[in-house]
């Protein structure tokens, strides 16, 4: 199953720290358009459905695209009784070069 727009791909900046409650997710292909000209491609993502407390504006989800931090995204929140579950997003370093460390906050 594809993660359809509307998107909204999660950007921080480098330092920042996100810290949400997944209630659910979807995780399938996703076509970006790399904003420094690079061609069209089709990567995997998840879309995360967040509590709505914990995002300030609509939608009430988060797409992520980065692939190196995806299989650890997934082993948290993905199967039988792993959500919902609060996790904790950090950004190391700016654009596609950026890297996310993910903190298991447990299940809440």
């Amino acid at each position: 199953m594809a993660v359809e727009p509307p998107f909204d791909i999660l950007e921080a900046s480098d330092g920042q720290i996100l810290e949400f409650r997944v209630r659910d997710v979807d995780v399938g292909p996703m076509v970006i358009n790399p904003r420094d000209g690079r061609p069209a491609r089709e990567v995997q993502a998840i879309r995360m459905f967040v509590d709505p407390a914990d995002k300030r504006t609509p939608p009430a989800y988060w797409d992520l695209t980065s692939q190196l931090v995806l299989p650890t995204l997934l082993a948290l929140l993905v199967g039988p009784g792993k959500l919902p579950r609060r996790i904790r997003l950090t950004k190391h370093g700016v654009g596609a070069a950026g890297r996310w460390a993910v903190t298991d906050l447990g299940q809440s």
